[in-house]
């Protein structure tokens, strides 16, 4: 392996304590094959020997706070000299919660907030009170986490469409809040795959049916940003504009020209399947296999030759890990 993977996304658990619109993960059974914490610390100490120095182990789910020992699992991978970021709805942050993040060593956290408007976000999460639990999570996290980034991931979709530039500037001004990350609307999780997905009436609230007012709203967040005055917004310009091309029709393939998945990033799932593209299939399991192994087996190599080829216009290619 030339260069070594510069992020690492594990996927903790299934498991979730909201109801979104957009994913449908909690509408299934719990999964009990998931890797328990100790057997998370092994696949950690074998990972980190294929780890940039630099880089960042995400933990996301699910929820991933649902996990039991999951700060633990933190201070493990900080005390291992990696950087650890964390993906939460924030919707289990209170007080305690908070004061707990804050010694784990946790260097980055973000928070899912769809709109400033109450109705709207708890109407995307599925689940009364989620906003405030959301607000709340902010003001916790400031007061005893020190130093700890704290990120904003908001969705675009047809439900908060008039929200965004509030949105954008709201985090523009906050003293607490470090960024702000957009992500372009794709078929919720955890449903059968259709190609057409964005014409079902039953998606009605998610895709934007006003293709010229989510290009208007995506052009004032270039226009703020290439005018400096949206510096937290983490968005390349590229990438708003691809955005744009997204919303405008999804048919055309592909809108990203060349995805970098095969060269930066490893995936691995809550049972210890590992993949270099959720899409593809695993490449074998971190918790019988050596990742090691894995990682320099001609099945990373065939994968990573199919990813090369890909002209899917799927989540990661369009929202995730993006270069001007």
């Amino acid at each position: 392996m030339d260069t070594k993977f510069k992020y690492c996304s594990i996927f903790i658990t299934s498991n979730c304590v909201l109801q979104c619109e957009m994913c449908k993960m909690w509408e299934s059974a719990k999964d009990t094959r998931e890797l328990e914490i100790a057997e998370w610390k092994v696949v950690v100490s074998k990972l980190k020997k294929l780890l940039d120095p630099q880089a960042e182990i995400c933990l996301t789910g699910g929820e991933p706070l649902l996990k039991k020992g999951i700060l633990d699992l933190i201070r493990f991978i900080t005390d291992n000299g990696l950087k650890t970021g964390l993906n939460t709805n924030a919707y289990l942050i209170d007080e305690k919660m908070a004061q707990s993040i804050g010694n784990s060593g946790l260097w980055s956290i973000t928070l899912s907030l769809e709109s400033l408007n109450e109705n709207t976000h708890d109407f995307m999460r599925g689940t009364p009170g989620s906003y405030h639990r959301v607000m709340d999570a902010i003001e916790y996290l400031s007061k005893f986490c020190g130093s700890l980034l704290i990120g904003i991931s908001t969705i675009i979709s047809d439900k908060n469409l008039d929200d965004i530039v509030d949105l954008t500037r709201w985090v523009q001004k906050s003293k607490k809040i470090s960024s702000i990350r957009f992500q372009a609307m794709m078929q919720p999780l955890a449903t059968p795959e259709d190609k057409e997905w964005y014409k079902n009436d039953r998606y009605n609230s998610l895709w934007p049916k006003d293709i010229g007012k989510a290009d208007s709203v995506l052009n004032s967040l270039l226009l703020l940003k290439e005018k400096g005055e949206f510096e937290k917004l983490c968005n390349p310009v590229n990438q708003l504009k691809v955005f744009q091309a997204y919303f405008r029709d999804p048919s055309v393939l592909p809108i990203v020209k060349r995805c970098i998945f095969f060269e930066e990033v490893v995936n691995i799932n809550h049972i210890g399947d590992v993949y270099l593209c959720p899409e593809l299939e695993s490449l074998g399991n971190a918790k019988t296999t050596d990742i090691n192994r894995i990682l320099y087996s001609d099945n990373t190599t065939q994968a990573k030759e199919r990813i090369g080829m890909c002209k899917k216009n799927c989540k990661l290619a369009v929202n995730c890990f993006w270069k001007e």
